[in-house]
C-alpha cells in the first residue's frame, strides 16, 4: 500500500520524516510562483483550510512561503546522495512502482516545477 500525503508544513520536518524510512517527494517552485498560485487558489478567501488565524496576512505568508521553500532547499543540499531530480510524473510513478495509467503526462519543467525524490 503506497501512500502520497502533501503538505507545504511537511518542509520543516524533513529531517523527522526522512528517519521513517520512506521516500520523500520534495516540490520546488519559485517562491513568487508559489505566492501567485496560493492567491489564484482563493488565499485567505477560501473556508478550507482557513488561513487566516496562523498566516495573518500576504506578508506574513510570503515569508512562510520563503522560509519552506528554502528549508527543502536545505534538506536537498545536506541529502543530495539520497535524492534525485525527476522530470515527470510519469517518471515519479515508474521510480516508485506506481501505476500511471490514469494520468496524464506532465513535464514538470514546462510548468516552472521542480520535483526531487529523497529515497532511503
Amino acid at each position: 500500500l503506497t501512500k502520497i500525503i502533501k503538505s507545504h508544513t511537511f518542509a520543516h520536518n524533513l529531517d523527522y520524516l526522512k528517519t521513517l524510512g520512506h521516500p520523500i517527494i520534495l516540490v520546488i517552485r519559485p517562491d513568487i510562483e508559489c505566492f501567485y498560485w496560493w492567491k489564484s487558489a482563493g488565499g485567505f478567501d477560501i473556508t478550507y483550510p482557513n488561513y487566516k488565524p496562523y498566516y495573518k496576512n500576504e506578508k506574513r505568508m510570503w515569508k512562510h512561503i520563503k522560509k519552506q521553500n528554502s528549508d527543502i532547499h536545505e534538506f536537498i543540499y545536506r541529502n543530495n546522495e539520497n535524492v534525485t531530480r525527476v522530470n515527470s510524473n510519469l517518471e515519479l510513478a515508474e521510480t516508485l512502482a506506481l501505476s500511471a495509467t490514469k494520468f496524464g503526462f506532465q513535464a514538470y519543467g514546462k510548468h516552472d516545477i521542480n520535483v526531487y525524490l529523497y529515497s532511503p
